[in-house]
């Protein structure tokens, strides 16, 4: 464990740097000036720090609640719906209804709690679960770290390198069984992979293998039985660094044969193992919806006689009865000496040199190993975070019952006598039609298939025995007709326990519950919040005996309806839901938890017609019954006809996303959210408990989207809307306002903006503006309604004009005060290479295009296509020493120093670490933000355009 976390030597560091403790790159628009020295964190900075920071250990939900209780304004920040002892926690904190959230009365108490509001009654979970929804988007995992990881990228000497080593300890935890243990937890027998396994440890040497960390948790099932084995911490980085000098020499044979029989090492002279390096990637799957850590550890056992020694490695049997938690990053001497306060600067950046190291729980998931002719093994050992293994493999579902239960028996034994029977099956047709008895296809069979199958197995009923007992499985298994076989029976038995499912956890409370613009209180019996639906799903998933956190964070600021609302508060229609997961369970009838999040990304967050965003008068099927018009389109006909426009898609989103924002914003736009599930496991300091905690954001929020888009759109135009981006005045919002207007101060105060009036000074007025781009554009004139007329005065109004002059010399400075940012081609700069690729071509844009646009079930939106979306596929591969606070997400100005479009904003979109002996580096995938795509309204981009061309001639004349 490091001696200082990253955090506290970032403070410590920052009275050098002229940083402030919160959001060092943000300072400009801090209130408080600088001062020589950093600010204690606050009961806020400990919070955010600790749900989104990277670090050693994760806090108990008891100790979180010991922050909330001293943070400040707490309750418009943070509602926490805990699990057990609830009054544990500030009352100002907990979910209670109120008009912003929350459906039906909580069943017990004041407020809603996980186990009586969500679960269901019957549980065995052991481990406490509590829920943290986090409403202002100013800080969350896009921002959290950032500004250590540009402290340490942006000051690094060679110096302090040179001086700096790889780090990384591993704690390596076994199932040892009911006879491996006493009830204390000490080891009565030298378990696998241990110093004493290795030195053949007596009864007498309890030192070898006695309680080196304490009990662990449980492991998966053993191979001969159902019942889960504990866990016991056994070695460290012992075994990889213990010489073969401690061995017991008294009675050493080399009989090579002898030792294979006895299992016994064959030269008891060799090491045990060696760790030669470990690949550690953050690689988000399906659309992007999870982001989660996999590692590759690469070992060398030197003797490959003991190889049953470390049996639980190399047994793919025994998954689960192997855990490593890993500690890595750097060590530097400067972080480990007593020194003064005052002390040079050089000591500080080796201090938070040596605190660069974070810690994970990860679970074996597979192994391949290959013999050498000197007797070693070389042995790829494949890791999986901890609670990821459990999210692929683990049935979210839980669809059990005796006919499915028979089903899957009969099918899993017509699988076998398939494969024995090999190519002596009769025809290839009936082999094609036996294929399709399998898990992911059983309950969807026609009654066409059924029949087939049916006379398949009359006809192997007059072939060989063996082919006589395939024909009896399969007439069990799809019996005399299709309305009565089994398979129907599994089936509909699937069907009532996905409906049961649903519709118990719709009779219940739901603590997360919100209006929108198109959903109100009384339709609220109409669905269930994601909130209540995923942890109802994923807790049986991690949370039988670790504690579990679900952390919830807001949209982004474009996201239609939801822009002000918290990921938990999503709305999902039950019968949508229902009928998906039906449909679904007829395929394949079990589905895992990562499968699940895809299923809902897929079918309701993906799909813009849904009632959560408002967008059903644009994406509407409903027709009036006289008109055969939507009744909604109908409405939008008559709003875009009356100022003046024509009816395109673009058009009719301009003005369905105006009536959403309120009116407050002159260029709406609607960015797709891209809700991704972040996993990570980690220790307690105090207790050495595991806890699991599960993040849900979305990649195209954040706290600087609205800086950058308004950098990006003054570049692009030379000027940009000062938008007001307002939250619920009623209740708890993501604030995305209060970051963009402090931004605006802070440029005002350096009159780096001015309205455009201030701009023109005595050029021109408004009005005369309004004239000119009214007569300008084709087939305007007196044509112009007067509702058009009046909003593109206000749009002027609104409109700030960015002084380039003014701001060119210093422009990159401005992004750095504002951003995190990363510098390349500096003499203190830890990137190492720079890769860019200008993707820019037409098959990569219709894909981008086509993607964004998909329609429900996966059918395209019949709509105009006029450019209604913004891609520039440009992506980054940045290689730096090793940083292992990088995370998915993360948004940094990156200047590469070519003083072009390239020095630009990215995103993290991927990551891998590579930790070898002497070398650690990381390896860096971005792209550039506006990849993330806006619906965009082409009227206001042409209209733009005339803007900045009327500007361009009034400063001429």
């Amino acid at each position: 464990m490091p001696v200082k976390s990253a955090r506290q030597a970032y403070q410590d560091l920052a009275r050098y740097f002229g940083l402030r403790q919160r959001d060092a790159f943000l300072s400009a628009i801090n209130p408080s000036p600088a001062t020589g020295k950093a600010a204690q964190p606050t009961p806020k900075d400990l919070f955010f720090n600790e749900m989104f920071g990277d670090g050693t250990a994760f806090k108990s939900s008891n100790e979180i609640a010991d922050i909330l209780e001293n943070y400040k304004g707490v309750e418009n920040d943070v509602c926490v719906t805990p699990g057990k002892e609830a009054d544990r926690f500030p009352g100002k904190v907990l979910n209670k209804k109120a008009n912003d959230q929350g459906h039906k009365e909580p069943k017990t108490g004041d407020h809603y709690s996980v186990f009586s509001d969500i679960l269901p009654e019957k549980n065995d979970l052991k481990g406490d679960v509590s829920i943290y929804q986090v409403f202002p988007a100013a800080r969350g995992l896009d921002i959290t770290d950032t500004e250590i990881v540009t402290l340490f990228l942006s000051n690094l000497t060679s110096l302090d390198m040179t001086r700096a080593v790889p780090y990384i300890d591993i704690a390596v935890s076994t199932a040892v069984g009911k006879g491996g243990t006493d009830d204390s937890g000490n080891f009565t027998k030298n378990p696998h992979i241990s110093l004493g396994r290795f030195l053949g440890a007596d009864d007498n040497e309890m030192a070898l293998r006695g309680k080196f960390l304490g009990h662990i948790g449980k492991s998966a099932a053993n191979v001969n039985s159902d019942e889960q084995t504990n866990l016991q911490a056994v070695a460290g980085m012992e075994i990889f660094t213990t010489p073969q000098t401690l061995v017991d020499a008294s009675d050493v044979k080399y009989n090579e044969a002898s030792a294979a029989s006895k299992g016994q090492a064959i030269d008891a002279f060799r090491p045990f193992l060696n760790l030669e390096g470990i690949d550690i990637s953050i690689v988000p799957s399906g659309f992007g919806t999870i982001a989660y850590k996999t590692a590759k550890m690469t070992l060398k056992l030197f003797d490959r006689g003991r190889l049953r020694d470390i049996a639980p490695l190399v047994s793919p049997q025994r998954k689960g009865n192997v855990q490593f938690y890993i500690t890595y990053g750097w060590s530097h001497p400067d972080g480990l000496n007593i020194k003064r306060s005052g002390d040079a600067n050089g000591t500080r950046m080796g201090d938070l040199i040596n605190a660069m190291k974070i810690s994970e729980a990860y679970i074996v998931t597979n192994s391949s190993f290959s013999f050498g002719g000197d007797g070693v093994v070389s042995i790829d050992v494949d890791l999986a975070m901890l609670g990821t293994d459990a999210a692929s493999g683990h049935d979210v579902l839980s669809i059990d019952g005796n006919d499915i239960k028979k089903v899957m028996n009969l099918m899993d034994g017509i699988q076998k006598k398939i494969r024995d029977l090999r190519g002596s099956l009769p025809g290839t047709d009936v082999r094609q039609l036996l294929s399709r008895v399998n898990e992911d296809s059983i309950l969807n069979l026609s009654k066409a298939d059924q029949n087939q199958l049916r006379k398949i197995g009359k006809t192997l009923r007059n072939h060989r025995p063996d082919l006589k007992d395939l024909s009896v499985d399969l007439s069990t298994l799809l019996g005399a007709n299709s309305n009565a076989s089994p398979v129907q029976k599994a089936r509909v038995q699937a069907e009532r326990r996905i409906k049961k499912k649903i519709d118990d956890m719709a009779k219940t409370p739901d603590p997360f519950l919100r209006t929108t613009s198109s959903i109100k209180k009384s339709k609220f019996g109409k669905y269930i919040s994601f909130g209540k639906l995923i942890t109802n799903f994923l807790t049986p998933v991690f949370g039988e005996d670790d504690d579990l956190q679900f952390v919830f964070s807001p949209f982004n600021y474009s996201a239609a309806a939801m822009f002000d609302h918290n990921i938990s508060q999503f709305p999902i229609e039950i019968k949508t839901l229902q009928d998906k997961l039906k449909a679904i369970v007829k395929k394949k009838p079990k589905m895992s938890a990562l499968e699940f999040l895809q299923f809902l990304e897929t079918y309701f967050f993906s799909w813009q017609g849904n009632a959560a965003y408002g967008l059903r008068t644009v994406y509407s099927a409903k027709r009036d019954p006289k008109s055969g018009r939507s009744q909604l389109h109908r409405a939008i006909r008559q709003v875009t006809k009356k100022s003046g426009r024509q009816l395109t898609f673009n058009n009719k989103m301009h003005t369905a996303l105006t009536s959403i924002y309120g009116g407050e914003r002159d260029r709406p736009t609607f960015t797709p959210p891209q809700v991704t599930m972040n996993i990570v496991t980690r220790k307690n300091e105090k207790t050495g408990k595991n806890i699991t905690r599960i993040t849900f954001f979305d990649a195209a929020a954040g706290q600087v989207m609205p800086i950058i888009n308004t950098f990006n759109q003054a570049a692009r135009a030379g000027h940009f809307s000062n938008e007001n981006i307002t939250s619920s005045p009623t209740g708890r919002g993501a604030r995305h306002g209060e970051v963009i207007q402090a931004t605006y101060a802070a440029l005002r105060e350096r009159k780096l903006i001015l309205s455009l009036e201030s701009y023109l000074k005595k050029s021109a007025t408004i009005d005369e503006m309004v004239t000119r781009i009214r007569e300008g554009s084709k087939g305007a004139g007196k044509n112009w309604p007067k509702e058009r007329t009046e909003e593109l005065k206000k749009t002027l109004e609104n409109t700030l004009v960015f002084d380039f002059a003014l701001a060119k010399n210093n422009l990159k400075a401005l992004f750095f005060e504002f951003s995190p940012s990363l510098i390349y081609g500096t003499t203190t700069s830890g990137i190492l290479s720079a890769d860019l690729s200008s993707q820019q071509n037409d098959a990569l844009l219709s894909m981008a295009v086509t993607n964004a646009m998909i329609g429900k079930d996966g059918q395209p939106i019949a709509e105009d296509m006029s450019l209604p979306l913004m891609v520039h596929p440009t992506t980054l591969k940045l290689s730096t020493f090793g940083c292992p606070h990088f995370r998915f997400s993360q948004k940094y100005f990156v200047d590469l120093g070519t003083n072009t479009t390239a020095d630009n904003f990215y995103a993290v979109t991927g990551i891998s670490h590579t930790i070898r002996q002497g070398e650690y580096k990381t390896d860096v995938d971005m792209i550039q933000t506006d990849a993330y795509g806006s619906f965009v309204h082409v009227e206001s981009e042409i209209q733009d355009t005339i803007i900045s061309a009327e500007i361009a001639r009034l400063e001429k004349s």
